[in-house]
């Protein structure tokens, strides 16, 4: 199995928007103070969605660097630095679309770079899962880094404020060929192309194996805590936001999230977790130690 990378943005700005009691309102919204949407999303968006999105990234990753590690990649990019993105060229990417790129997607690669989610899939259901990510459409701020006077910085892509406002989609399926189960996707939007391009700015975690066979809350409290991977404590409400629990009661929030860092601790994902209650605000927050480490450590090692 090869290494699966996370694009860090990915992880930063999605949350489950999944469905409850068979139920599910979309698109879902979040609005900012003036009512404007800060955040939308119009269909399911679900750990199977991540996973995919993973998935592309790994591949991307590995005919990005025909094959290197991801420490020979990390030296070869700071050899190169032509091979960050510089501000001009994000400049230029979100006024015109001379960058859209194709990507080829069979599903047997799909399957062998995440078996623990994808192994048991038959054709359908990939294929079924491919449409969903491909017409799932986002207004959202999506950071992307790049270079300047020779440090990373991050470019704050706003899908409001380009393309006329008009919700965008990570990809579109440019062809399909049924017969050999190989998609042609194309990221034709800049919402995709700034997936990619973080990608190839090394802007990802490396995410356990094991991770992709948890729950979906599981595995959306991990993105959360890798994206924060300075913090190791958390309060009970910020994770109720993340995991968009919505109006349940605090005690089916608390049993939830109990639940994920249970899943966590068993998978060897994080360890010495502890549970605490703030007597003065009734707050209860979570605290542990992690045992996946942090790129730049993995780098190092």
């Amino acid at each position: 199995m090869s290494t699966i990378v996370s694009e860090k943005s990915l992880n930063r700005m999605m949350k489950p928007v999944l469905r409850k009691r068979g139920k599910v309102t979309l698109p879902y919204q979040e609005f900012n103070h003036t009512g404007t949407p800060k955040f939308e999303v119009y269909n399911i968006w679900d750990s199977d969605c991540m996973a995919l999105m993973d998935v592309i990234a790994t591949i991307y990753f590995e005919n990005m660097y025909g094959g290197m590690s991801i420490k020979e990649a990390t030296e070869f990019i700071h050899k190169n630095p032509k091979m960050h993105v510089t501000e001009n060229y994000i400049g230029s990417m979100v006024s015109d679309s001379t960058a859209w790129s194709d990507f080829i997607l069979p599903y047997s690669t799909i399957k062998d770079t995440c078996p623990n989610r994808f192994l048991r899939k038959n054709i359908v259901s990939i294929r079924s899962l491919i449409d969903k990510v491909a017409s799932c459409r986002f207004t959202l701020l999506y950071p992307v880094v790049f270079m300047k006077n020779g440090e990373l910085e991050k470019y704050y892509y706003s899908t409001r404020k380009f393309n006329g406002g008009i919700p965008q989609s990570f990809f579109s399926i440019k062809s399909r060929d049924e017969t050999n189960n190989i998609d042609t996707l194309s990221f034709d939007s800049h919402l995709g192309l700034c997936f990619l391009l973080n990608v190839q700015s090394m802007y990802f975690d490396i995410m356990p194996p094991v991770l992709y066979g948890l729950s979906e809350y599981a595995q959306f409290l991990y993105r959360h805590i890798r994206w924060n991977y300075r913090v190791t404590q958390f309060d009970q409400s910020e994770l109720s936001k993340k995991l968009n629990l919505g109006k349940i009661s605090n005690d089916r929030k608390l049993k939830i999230i109990d639940s994920a860092f249970s899943e966590l601790k068993a998978a060897k994902c994080l360890k010495k977790i502890a549970t605490l209650k703030c007597k003065r605000s009734g707050v209860t927050y979570y605290s542990f130690s992690k045992v996946i480490k942090n790129l730049n450590e993995i780098i190092s090692n």
